[in-house]
């Protein structure tokens, strides 16, 4: 098994003259030990990873605002060698919108999504037979929230369909909003009515649908809280029921969540708090889908940003940003409480983990 790690590349004295763009490693399914395997280069600050549904085919989004002279992002696509692991670019195009922050494709992998954070707007592509980027197109959102510095404008920091495979969803940091969106012809429309509106100035940042499809979770960055929902598959809508601190009520810090996932078993959720430097643990109820807290672990270094639960759930993987290493905990089924195996991997700048099974 591999695993891929997206990066920030701009910053090359902190990166330390190593190698920089899409990381990849080779996974002992069974230890959890990784082995610096390739680096892609030529791709600036690939934040957001993704692989096509035949996981031939790795998109990276660039959290940029200068591409091809024009204030947008940009979305590369690149073949996989299977036995190697190691990228070819296929192509690359705009993004449509400044910092793109999040990529994902639909499962019979006609189209591939994109959230443009300074750009108010998601986009679409759709994508050729040998998963190349094709022709593409944007829809742009409206309003803000209760922040004035972060809520000016609408953020879309996440895009993905839904379960029931009717509706794509976008959490717009900016407005507080859920986006309830159809997919046709390569085209995104809004719903009139939002699937959530969370409470004002939470800044919803990602959400992860449990694996019974029966309750959603977003984690909410600018108070770091989780709010639960229950998922109506008839209409699309979220329905909240319950906001959890991803904090320790003692801190006093900055509140700055990033990442969230739901263990494979169903009975544990995580999030990840970058002020803090943690990883919140959550047991789920999996009859009515409420969340117990059940503590915190530290990271194992600064800034943890994106993490990802390895397929068979036996490890959590947490990219550091700041402290530039990625940690790796083993799970506990039951109680999900994580304990660190020791292994602690050198990666510049790694913000995003994607497991290609």
């Amino acid at each position: 098994m591999r695993i891929y790690i997206g990066t920030y590349t701009k910053d090359k004295e902190r990166a330390g003259g190593e190698p920089q763009g899409i990381h990849c490693f080779d996974y002992d399914a069974s230890s959890g030990g990784l082995t610096k395997s390739n680096v892609t280069e030529g791709v600036i600050s690939p934040t957001f990873l993704c692989l096509s549904p035949g996981r031939d085919v790795l998109y990276a989004a660039s959290e940029i605002d200068d591409f091809e002279g024009r204030r947008v992002g940009a979305i590369s696509a690149y073949r996989v060698d299977m036995a190697s692991g190691r990228t070819t670019l296929l192509n690359q195009k705009s993004s449509h919108g400044a910092a793109s922050c999040y990529v994902s494709t639909t499962p019979d992998g006609k189209y591939l999504m994109t959230a443009n954070y300074d750009g108010r707007n998601v986009a679409v592509f759709e994508l050729h037979g040998d998963g190349s980027l094709g022709e593409s197109t944007s829809t742009e959102f409206e309003g803000s929230g209760a922040d004035p510095e972060r809520q000016s404008e609408p953020h879309p920091h996440f895009i993905s369909l839904g379960p029931s495979g009717g509706w794509v969803y976008v959490c717009d940091l900016g407005s507080d909003k859920i986006w309830q969106c159809t997919l046709s012809q390569g085209r995104l429309t809004p719903l009139a009515t939002p699937a959530l509106r969370v409470h004002p100035g939470a800044g919803p940042r990602h959400l992860v649908f449990h694996p019974n499809s029966r309750f959603v979770y977003v984690v909410n960055e600018l108070d770091a809280t989780v709010s639960s929902c229950r998922f109506d598959p008839l209409t699309g809508e979220f329905r909240s029921f319950q906001t959890e601190s991803a904090l320790p009520e003692d801190f006093n810090g900055q509140k700055w969540a990033a990442d969230i996932h739901v263990h494979p078993n169903g009975r544990v959720l995580y999030s990840s708090n970058r002020g803090h430097d943690s990883i919140a643990i959550f047991r789920v109820d999996r009859l009515d889908g409420k969340l117990t807290p059940a503590g915190h672990v530290s990271s194992g270094g600064e800034t943890p940003r994106n993490f990802a639960i390895s397929p068979d759930g036996r490890f959590l993987l947490v990219a550091n940003q700041d402290s530039e290493n990625l940690v790796l905990f083993r799970t506990d089924p039951d109680d999900g409480s994580l304990a660190p195996t020791g292994q602690v991997t050198r990666c510049p700048r790694p913000v995003c983990v994607q497991f290609a099974d």
